[in-house]
């Protein structure tokens, strides 16, 4: 768990930051840092990519608004702590990781010794709070979805006091749908058989809870056999509605209001 402190030479040291301000292609910059934190750009590694840039252009500011050796190490350090601060869990932190940030940053602009030194000035500490939220906050979101690890739920519900053997309560009825050109048939029947086991069991619990449970448990599977009946008997009387109108193409007649046909010769 990361806490705001003091972090001058913890990334940077005096030798790295000296070396990064004499550096004036984008190249040497990259390739340093590179080096430097061993980042293995790849075609298919995009997070190296992209804390690549996000280093680069710490560097770049740095550069752009004539920090020291000290102020450039603390800045780096800064972001790279609040980065790591972010992506640290899954979840959203984002209020979280901005107050991490304006905590470093406090720890940077305070002169109260040990825990506070006074490196940047109220002028840099605003183009610094205003570069970090127009950048790395403002893309926050990209950051979190690139760097953190996708969270899969696995859910599963055991009832106490329930035997292994009795774990299924009832065998659900299979139902299988034939499709034969537009005609479905369904075959959703419960056998005497299941209903005398269920009854068996029934009797052979004391428990009333239990017997209340499989109760729920019925009720429930013969609510959703019926609506799903109920939902084939309608889709089987449209596919005969649909026939008819076919038939009625191919032969050149159709029902009348009357209940007569339409369509054929008069002798």
């Amino acid at each position: 768990m990361l806490t705001p402190s003091v972090c001058i030479w913890k990334d940077l040291d005096l030798a790295d930051a000296t070396q990064i301000s004499l550096f004036e292609t984008p190249h040497d910059i990259k390739s340093f840092l590179q080096k430097k934190f061993n980042l293995q750009i790849k075609d298919g590694d995009i997070k190296e990519k992209i804390i690549l840039d996000l280093y680069y252009h710490l560097i770049v500011f740095a550069k752009e608004n004539n920090f020291n050796e000290e102020q450039t190490s603390a800045f780096f350090s800064i972001v790279k702590r609040t980065h790591n601060k972010s992506i640290e869990t899954p979840y959203g932190n984002m209020e979280e990781s901005f107050q991490f940030f304006k905590d470093m940053v406090t720890c940077h602009s305070v002169k109260r010794p040990p825990f506070y030194i006074h490196l940047f000035n109220i002028q840099q500490t605003k183009h610094i709070t205003e570069y970090v939220l127009n950048t790395y906050f403002k893309h926050f979101k990209l950051y979190k979805y690139a760097f953190t690890p996708k969270v899969m739920m696995d859910v599963s519900i055991s009832y106490q006091g329930l035997k292994p053997e009795e774990e299924s309560v009832a065998d659900v009825p299979e139902i299988d749908d034939i499709v034969d050109g537009e005609n479905e048939k369904v075959d959703a029947d419960i056998t005497e058989d299941d209903e005398k086991a269920l009854e068996e069991n029934d009797s052979d619990d004391d428990d009333p809870a239990m017997k209340e449970l499989k109760k729920i448990i019925r009720a429930t599977l013969d609510e959703q056999i019926n609506k799903l009946k109920l939902n084939i008997d309608q889709k089987m009387k449209l596919n005969e509605e649909s026939l008819l109108k076919k038939v009625s193409t191919v032969t050149g007649r159709e029902p009348s209001a009357k209940g007569g046909k339409k369509g054929g010769k008069k002798k």
